[in-house]
């Protein structure tokens, strides 16, 4: 079933931003999943969570303050977001649990690694995926080239994180964004 797993392939139009490590495969880090929370706030961080005065008190300068930090955090955070996206392009993928294919504007050497970010926006979860592949084809075509890339360094975990967002990529549940 892992194998067939492996294999399986999904085709979609995903945020993606590519770029080259200067590494071997050996030093190269493992992959990645940094969380972006959901778009109504009910997953935030406790830095941003709701206002806690407790009743009776009356400390204006303490529950500013309090406020202020919180407002700071929400702005981080906004921010945070919209440059993520800002630096990911929407392109057309061919995603599989063990890697991917797709058209860049740059070619790169065969046997040479990319860090790859990913965004997986869902109604409920928002994260952003740093994996890791070898390039194994690299083809111009036309004005484009065609990369098809195996991930490395991707754990078990990694690999199930990766296959969900294929299932819900699949029926429909991500991806249309």
């Amino acid at each position: 079933m892992d194998e067939q797993r492996d294999f399986h392939r999904v085709s979609a139009r995903l945020s993606v931003g590519v770029q080259s490590v200067e590494t071997d495969i050996k030093s190269c880090p493992n992959c990645s999943v940094k969380e972006l929370g959901v778009g109504d706030f009910s997953a935030l961080p406790s830095s941003i969570s709701p206002l806690s005065i407790p009743k009776g008190t009356l400390d204006i300068e303490k529950s500013l303050e309090l406020l202020h930090k919180k407002v700071d955090a929400i702005i981080r955070l906004l921010t945070e977001k919209e440059d993520v996206e800002a630096n990911l392009k929407k392109i057309p993928v061919s995603l599989s649990v063990s890697g991917m294919g797709f058209f860049w504007a740059n070619g790169y050497p065969a046997n040479s690694i990319l860090e790859i970010e990913l965004l997986r926006k869902a109604p409920q979860r928002k994260c952003l995926y740093k994996l890791y592949g070898k390039i194994l084809r690299s083809t111009q075509i036309g004005s484009q080239w065609e990369i098809g890339v195996r991930f490395i360094h991707m754990d078990h975990w990694m690999e199930n994180e990766i296959g969900n967002f294929l299932m819900n990529l699949e029926r429909g549940i991500e991806g249309a964004n």
